[in-house]
């Protein structure tokens, strides 16, 4: 109803101020920082609470408006005549994330979920379902865009070349789901807005909890470096405000186009290869942990493989493109995620190779560290 009321009466401003892409950017700054400062089931916990069941009607009309509508897919099985496409391995591994494998999430379950379940006999169903969903929604976001575009032509033209796709990735996604929640009868101007809704929520969600995380992280770091106003909490999250806020004010050349743009939007593009690779060593994790428990560690440890083998592979293409195109800035930073990288591997492997690994990891009191 509200969507219905926002579309036919928009708040473009308030008291004369219109409501410009810095100023949402200082207003979201301000929400990010309430959210990782107040205790979670203060602000983050309902928060969420109340936004899954957006989230959830927002998956119930795409399947809904599949099955009513039964779009006929536009896109091609594979495409090979965009411009500026990338080898089929290893990008296409690293593009489709949060659906598949995800490290980010890895850093969510760790840093809040596991600070709100009842009880540890609960990580379970809501682990794995919290995967089942995660697929589906993946799977939804695929109709969407291979079957919402209405004709061949149009779908071509939106996804003429590499650049243009990753760029109007979600404008993409909105209207193609907008157009399969119209099947349900919603009109479509609101279906669309809907969507974004739905979008921007699970923008939100990654917003605050990224905050706390990136917190956390500070304060380890103050305790790793004995630095004691590193582990205050304000501070802490003044530095993790600070950086996302920078990296979404700060302006910089795109070194293909020359144009300026948000650093995060030009440090986005390694997202997929960093977000996937810390997927791998999550489970690289987790395959030591059970090592260390003397159970069987190949369904974790075949994954953790793959996904290693894969990242750095499209870690390496990658810093190849940015060689390539002269940009020291993605080069660089590319360079340091790999060499801490294999350095973690090379860590994992000594640890394993040492005799006494399994014997003081299956210690009394061990397990719980």
């Amino acid at each position: 109803m509200f969507v219905w009321i926002g579309v036919h009466n928009p708040i473009t401003g308030v008291v004369g101020m219109a409501f410009t892409p810095e100023r949402w950017t200082y207003l979201l700054m301000a929400y990010a920082f309430a959210a990782s400062v107040l205790p979670v089931w203060l602000l983050l916990q309902p928060r969420d609470y109340v936004n899954s069941f957006q989230l959830y009607l927002g998956m119930f009309l795409l399947l809904a408006g599949t099955t009513v509508g039964n779009p006929q897919m536009v896109a091609p099985a594979v495409n090979t005549s965009a411009a500026g496409l990338q080898p089929l391995f290893p990008m296409l591994f690293i593009t489709v994330a949060c659906g598949a494998v995800s490290g980010f999430h890895a850093l969510v379950a760790s840093g809040t979920t596991s600070k709100q379940v009842a009880r540890q006999s609960h990580a379970k169903p809501v682990a794995y379902g919290g995967m089942l969903a995660e697929g589906l929604l993946a799977t939804l976001a695929l109709v969407a865009v291979a079957a919402g575009m209405g004709s061949s032509g149009e779908w071509s033209a939106r996804y003429a070349d590499w650049k243009s796709a990753g760029s109007q990735a979600l404008s993409n996604f909105v209207h193609g789901a907008g157009a399969i929640v119209a099947y349900t009868g919603v009109p479509l101007h609101v279906a669309k807005v809907f969507v974004a809704t739905v979008a921007i929520g699970f923008a939100l969600t990654t917003l605050d909890s990224g905050t706390r995380l990136i917190r956390y992280n500070v304060q380890e770091l103050g305790r790793a470096w004995r630095l004691s106003v590193l582990q205050q909490p304000l501070l802490a999250t003044a530095v993790a405000v600070g950086l996302i806020g920078g990296f979404a004010l700060m302006r910089s050349p795109d070194p293909i186009t020359g144009q300026l743009k948000p650093l995060g939007s030009i440090l986005w593009q390694l997202f997929g290869t960093s977000n996937q690779l810390l997927a791998g060593l999550s489970l690289l994790v987790v395959s030591l942990y059970l090592r260390a428990l003397g159970r069987s560690a190949v369904y974790t440890g075949v994954p953790m493989a793959f996904m290693l083998v894969v990242t750095i592979t499209a870690l390496g293409w990658s810093m190849l493109g940015f060689w390539k195109q002269g940009n020291s800035m993605l080069l660089s930073l590319a360079g340091v995620i790999l060499v801490l990288a294999l350095w973690l591997v090379k860590e994992a492997v000594d640890t394993v190779r040492q005799p006494q690994f399994v014997r003081e990891a299956l210690q009394p009191g061990a397990g719980g560290q």
